[in-house]
């Protein structure tokens, strides 16, 4: 189970490029995770490999290369191809472009048109699903049980904030909101830099980029659950250099480390792994669901939780037919792309 070392030409960067815009766009939807659409690409394995080729090792060829010329050059050249991170590049290109184009579309598509919206993210997941079970070798009571700890929680990751601490969430950024249009009038924008907000932006860069790598797991959710998914947002869109710069690092902490956790997993065990991430995106279906409870909190829309009755047919219709569409994407792009094959690597 090897990687296919890629000596890519033209034609295989172009591809990397598409699938990392994609995956940048995956990263943008609360609710979806990268990983899930990663690993429906039939990318993953070989990504969370390529990004364990980013170590010390490659650190020390880079600073040893004023010392070694040319011959540094060639050492270096050929750890980067021996380790597929031309492959990485080009597929870190494409994720930036796809962030930097869908951001807005995504901010626009989550104000006006949410339940569809979610209807849709829904039915992609949910299609997606057949792909980690394909892979599947074996299906014992261990996997049965990695499945149903995985659904546990990722349910339980959705129901863990309560209507009381989203409301009261939403009040005091409501409270910033309405203090910084004060404090912009008697403070230069430079003197206003909230260090204690920078770091739960860390913090939370930290903790959604590592979750990015599990199939089933939104990074972008986590960065919900935690607050920040908003300013995030807006660092996109307004091009907030320091912001971007500050997520930016914590997200690559998170992403190099939690990457070779993965690689030893599915090295050692994977299908306990596999399961485990089946379960994560079956768990992750419960946040998709397009119905909320909601309340408005000054100018925010605050989501309370799921809602199953009072559905009017015409917006179930609508819902249905969303979701649809979403899992005829999936199915379509994978009958395009020959991953019916069953393999973890394209």
């Amino acid at each position: 189970m090897g990687v296919n070392v890629a000596h890519a030409g033209l034609g295989d960067a172009g591809k990397a490029v598409l699938k990392g815009s994609l995956i940048g766009v995956a990263n943008v939807i609360p609710g979806v995770s990268g990983g899930t659409l990663a690993l429906m690409l039939g990318i993953y394995q070989r990504t969370i490999q390529a990004v364990c080729g980013i170590n010390f090792l490659l650190l020390r060829k880079v600073l040893a290369l004023p010392r070694k010329g040319k011959a540094g050059w060639t050492d270096l050249w050929t750890y980067v191809r021996e380790r597929d991170l031309l492959f990485l590049g080009w597929l870190g290109g494409g994720a930036i472009v796809g962030i930097l184009l869908f951001a807005r579309i995504m901010g626009w598509l989550l104000e006006v048109h949410r339940e569809p919206s979610s209807a849709f993210f829904l039915g992609l997941v949910l299609a997606s699903i057949i792909f980690p079970w394909r892979y599947l070798t074996r299906h014992s009571w261990r996997e049965v049980c990695a499945f149903a700890l995985a659904c546990v929680l990722a349910v339980g990751l959705s129901m863990a904030v309560s209507e009381e601490d989203r409301m009261a969430r939403a009040a005091r950024k409501q409270a910033v909101v309405e203090d910084a249009a004060v404090a912009e009038a008697v403070v230069p924008a430079a003197e206003q830099v909230d260090v204690v907000h920078l770091a739960w932006i860390f913090g939370g860069a930290v903790l959604a980029l590592s979750a990015m790598v599990l199939p089933g797991v939104s990074g972008s959710f986590i960065l919900l659950l935690l607050g920040v998914y908003a300013d995030v947002l807006a660092a996109v869109n307004q091009r907030d250099l320091f912001v971007l710069a500050v997520f930016l690092t914590g997200g690559v902490i998170g992403l190099l480390l939690f990457t070779r956790v993965m690689g030893w997993l599915l090295a050692r065990m994977f299908n306990l792994t596999m399961a485990f991430m089946i379960g994560l995106m079956v768990g992750s279906l419960y946040e998709l669901w397009p119905f909320k409870e909601t309340v408005l909190v000054g100018d925010e829309l605050v989501i309370l939780g799921n809602r199953l009755q009072g559905i009017a047919p015409g917006e179930a219709m609508v819902a249905l037919m969303a979701a649809a569409v979403g899992m005829a994407i999936v199915f379509a792009s994978a009958r395009m792309g020959g991953k019916w094959q069953g393999r973890l690597i394209s």
